[in-house]
């Protein structure tokens, strides 16, 4: 369904009272089906536990609003379009199990849309479709995917999402080797409105084996064709990758050494660096190794070398071609919880052509109860020198102890860039910040209050500036109220001829209320930028949502006795942290003794979290948070929260997105689920904190959903969250966060 858009300008109404008046129109639209549909929901499970009695069916519908205006500079406006606008989203998921190895499941998303926004396309938009059979109990256990299906062989060959059909055949169960058979077929495509499965086609096939003594190996077979396209001098391309892949574990005297290896080989085209023709009938290699080891002592150690050719460009991979790299990794883990872990490296960018570039990097990094510090010292210089700069870097993270009842955070960031070339541009930033969070209980609410204040001084050639920003946030809930509110200023400085200072001043809002199956929700975000010399603009944002829930259980016995099991921790692997090994509904008891265990001790406490500063993915040199939420002494979620720090290029961020993403593929298979959309580009920062950008991929586990993605958070924070829930909103919804942990 689709709205007509409002009028931008409204014959002497002010502002605030358009607002208003667009809050309770929301509103009303968004409560009115509600007592409707309760009256409905118990004769519609009734039929369909007559009809379809096997089947658990769940799913959602989700009706929102959204207004968009601004006033002012139209050339700084963050929206392309005013008024308003509406979109129904429609989730239903369905699946019926005969025993534990026989299963058929299905799901189907999309949206009814009204938006410029939510959408390219308007009218019925299906955004996922998906059906799995899984049959085990036979003497070729298979499993069979159509629709939106996810491709993952390895990191250097396939790691992509299709429009197509995946078969998984697990041959020889007797034996004492796992053997795994993937065949995959599909087009990488964003859209079922727009088929043409011309644009990249996927053919290929992995077979995997895996050894309780001799390891584990697989043969990849990756094939890709993508059309040629006159009118941009595009030629059609074509091309074959192969890897061979292999993983061992060796044991010598104390000392255990996981090696792991690849080869790729690629045939065929790519797009080519100086035009189309360039990229057309190439070969070339990759190559990947890492031994990694420990022993009785608390050290561990790490060495990675991996070499892409300048033409080794697979379609499906999250590689950087014309690559060399090696590093090396050492680590100590201290009695009280802390880790110490040093790093070298050496990397070569542009290998094979005629300037490439050298960097060379050395440092350290210590996480542990009171925070991190990460320190670094990069000399980068290429062939021709044309570059031959010096980067020192510095991040610290303090985590104060409870004073009067305000917990705090302190932080610095130092970056200093030295360009040794003459008359080249030098710079030098610090950046302080404070903040501390004090619970807040009155009057049947609870919650937390935290202000906080970032300061930034940047000293460069071509000008200094010097920003100022105060924000305050709040969350608050009282039975199945929920409210978050995060206001921020920011005034910045620029001390430079024909400098434009600017201030700026945001706030977001979530509000949410939940009564049995239905959420109901209302959303502001609105900025006001004042810039001198320039001319202002104001923009806001409002949204309500209202969505219904339901869920159809299967008639079939055995519930209770899963929900006993989710109440036990497992062991966790010896190798590495495993988050799957926190499930909800654990003690938190036993949570925490695990963690003991693993040298993960003292964390910052609060009413309903336990947050530790450690070091989760050992490749991943960013840093990284486990939070622990409970709930009546149990765990409600856990998490991880991996922050980009100084990583702000849209490609730097993908492939370290992916990089994450393909360690969780390697640990738990390819996902039950996933959903994205949008593109990567220059505005990617700002796609993912307006909810335009979503890459969410979720495994199930026993006791809930595993999800990675980038949520939109109310402070406009962007960073990588891995939760482990009972259960997620809605795909499309963003704000997902974790929003009490700054």
């Amino acid at each position: 369904m689709r709205l007509q858009s409002i009028p931008r300008r409204g014959g002497g109404i002010t502002g605030s009272v358009r607002r208003l008046a667009c809050v309770f129109l929301m509103m009303f639209i968004c409560l009115a089906p509600a007592d409707v549909t309760a009256q409905t929901e118990g004769a519609l499970q009734r039929a369909a536990n007559a009809v379809l009695p096997d089947w658990q069916i769940s799913g959602s519908n989700t009706f929102r609003l959204e207004y968009y205006d601004y006033q002012g500079d139209e050339a700084q406006a963050p929206y392309s379009y005013e008024g308003l606008t509406s979109y129904d989203e429609i989730g239903l998921n369905f699946s019926r199990r005969k025993n534990p190895y026989d299963l058929w499941k299905g799901d189907i998303f999309g949206v009814i849309n009204g938006s410029p926004y939510r959408s390219a396309d308007y009218g019925l938009v299906p955004e996922r479709i998906h059906l799995m059979r899984e049959k085990g109990d036979i003497a070729l256990p298979f499993r069979v995917e159509l629709g939106d299906v996810y491709s993952y062989y390895t990191y250097r060959t396939l790691q992509t999402s299709l429009k197509g059909v995946q078969v998984d055949l697990q041959p020889f169960a007797g034996s004492a080797s796992r053997h795994s058979v993937l065949l995959s077929s599909g087009a990488r495509l964003s859209s079922w409105r727009h088929l043409n499965f011309r644009d990249s086609y996927f053919n290929g096939g992995s077979y995997l084996i895996e050894n309780p003594t001799f390891g584990r190996y697989s043969l990849n077979i990756a094939y890709n064709t993508r059309q040629s396209d006159e009118a941009r001098n595009i030629l059609q391309r074509t091309q074959m990758v192969y890897s061979l892949t292999g993983q061992h574990t060796l044991q010598a005297k104390n000392q255990k050494l996981l090696l792991e290896g690849e080869l790729g080989l690629f045939r065929g085209d790519h797009d080519g660096a100086a035009d189309a023709q360039s990229g057309q009938n190439k070969s070339d290699r990759g190559i990947f190794f890492q031994a990694s080891g420990s022993g009785k002592h608390p050290f561990t150690y790490r060495l990675r070398y991996e070499e892409y050719g300048e033409d080794y460009q697979p379609t499906g991979a999250s590689i950087t071609p014309a690559l060399r790299n090696l590093e090396g990794h050492a680590g100590w883990l201290f009695a009280r919880g802390y880790q110490l872990r040093l790093r070298a490296q050496g990397r070569r960018n542009d290998l094979g052509r005629a300037n490439p570039t050298d960097a060379s990097l050395f440092g350290a990094n210590l996480t542990g109860p009171l925070g991190s510090l990460d320190v670094f010292r990069q000399d980068a210089k290429n062939r021709t020198d044309s570059i031959d700069n010096l980067t020192h870097n510095v991040n610290l993270n303090v985590n104060i102890p409870k004073i009067a009842g305000w917990t705090g955070r302190l932080g610095y960031q130092y970056l200093n860039f030295f360009n040794r070339l003459p008359d080249a541009g030098d710079s030098a930033s610090h950046q302080f910040s404070l903040s501390a969070d004090h619970l807040l209980d009155f009057l049947g609410c609870r919650g937390a209050v935290t202000p906080g204040v970032v300061l930034r001084k940047i000293n460069s050639d071509t000008g200094d500036s010097f920003d100022v920003s105060p924000t305050i946030a709040f969350r608050l809930t009282r039975g199945p109220h929920s409210l978050d509110y995060t206001l921020s200023r920011t005034d910045q400085r620029r001390y430079v001829t024909d400098g434009i200072d600017m201030i700026t001043t945001t706030q977001a809002l979530n509000y949410r209320f939940t009564l049995n199956n239905h959420s109901f929700g209302l959303e502001l975000s609105s900025g006001y930028q004042n810039p001198d010399p320039g001319q202002t603009i104001d923009y806001y944002k409002l949204a309500a949502f209202w969505t219904y829930s339901f869920d159809k259980p299967a008639k079939t016995p055995g519930r209770g006795k899963a929900a006993e099991e989710r109440r036990e921790i497992p062991e966790m692997p010896a190798k590495a942290f495993d988050l799957a090994s926190f499930a909800p509904g654990a003690k938190m008891d036993e949570a925490e003794k695990q963690l003991i265990a693993k040298g993960i001790v003292n964390p910052v406490r609060q009413e309903n979290f336990l947050l530790y500063e450690t070091r989760v993915f050992d490749e991943i040199d960013l840093r990284q948070r486990l939070v622990l939420i409970q709930k009546n002494n149990a765990l409600n979620r856990s998490a991880v929260i991996i922050d980009f720090a100084y990583l702000e290029q849209p490609d730097d961020i993908m492939q370290t997105f992916q990089r994450i993403l393909s360690i969780l593929l390697d640990r738990y298979g390819n996902p039950s689920n996933f959903y994205e959309k949008g593109e990567t580009g220059g505005r990617l920062l700002s796609d993912i904190r307006n909810g335009r950008f979503i890459r969410l991929t979720e495994w199930s586990r026993p006791g809930g959903v595993i999800r990675f993605g980038m949520p939109r958070r109310l402070d406009g924070q962007v960073r990588m969250e891995i939760q482990f829930a009972e259960s997620f909103p809605p795909l499309s919804e963003t704000l997902w966060s974790l929003e009490e942990i700054k």
